[in-house]
C-alpha cells in the first residue's frame, strides 16, 4: 500500500496506474478487489452490500473527474503524515471524547499507528477488532455496534451535543394536495 500511495504523488504515474486498473478489470472486480484488501474475510460482507458497492463502482466510472479526486486525497494524505510532529499536534488539540476503533488485521492503516494514537492519546479509548480488517462496520458489524452503543452509554452528552450542533436539513415544502379527478 506504501508503494501504491507513493506512486500516486507522482502525477502522471498516479494517472497512469489509475487508468490501467480501469482498463483491465470490470466494475464488479474493482469491487470485489477493494473489499478484498479491505477484509480479513470477504465473505463476511452482506450480498445486499457487495451490491451497492458493486453499484458505486458501476457509477464511478461515469464520473469524469474520479481518478484526479482520488489523486488529490491520496496526496492530501500523504503531505498529512509526512509530517508526523503536525499530525500529532492535531490529533491532541482534539477535545472531544473519541472511540477509535482499529482492525486488528487492517492492511491499510498498520495497526501500530492505531496504537501508537491511542497510547499518545489516553482520553481516547481504543479498541482493536481482532481477525478484522479495515473497515470493521463492514466485517463485523455486531461488535462494531456493541462498541459504539457501550462508548455512547459512557458519554452520553457526547451524542446530545453532536445531534445539537449538527445542522438539520430545510423541510421540504409541503406537496400540493391532488385533486380529484
Amino acid at each position: 500500500m506504501a508503494a501504491t500511495f507513493t506512486a500516486f504523488a507522482v502525477p502522471a504515474v498516479g494517472r497512469t496506474l489509475l487508468a490501467r486498473r480501469r482498463s483491465s478489470t470490470s466494475a464488479e472486480q474493482a469491487a470485489h478487489d477493494l473489499l478484498a484488501l479491505c477484509c480479513v474475510d470477504p465473505s463476511r460482507i452482506p450480498a445486499h452490500i457487495v451490491d451497492k458497492h458493486v453499484e458505486l463502482a458501476t457509477q464511478r466510472r461515469e464520473y469524469p473527474d474520479v481518478d484526479a479526486e482520488l489523486l488529490t486525497a491520496a496526496r492530501s494524505l500523504l503531505w498529512l503524515l509526512a509530517d508526523r510532529r503536525k499530525y500529532a499536534a492535531m490529533q491532541r488539540s482534539i477535545t472531544v471524547p473519541v472511540l477509535l476503533l482499529h482492525g486488528a488485521q487492517d492492511r491499510l492503516v498498520p495497526v501500530a499507528s492505531a496504537r501508537a494514537a491511542a497510547e499518545a492519546n489516553p482520553r481516547w479509548r481504543y479498541v482493536e477488532a481482532p481477525d478484522v480488517g479495515h473497515i470493521p462496520q463492514l466485517e463485523a458489524p455486531e461488535w462494531t455496534a456493541e462498541q459504539v452503543l457501550g462508548w455512547l452509554a459512557d458519554h452520553p452528552g457526547t451524542a446530545a451535543a453532536a445531534a445539537a450542533a449538527r445542522p438539520r436539513p430545510a423541510r421540504p415544502p409541503p406537496r400540493p394536495a391532488q385533486e380529484d379527478r
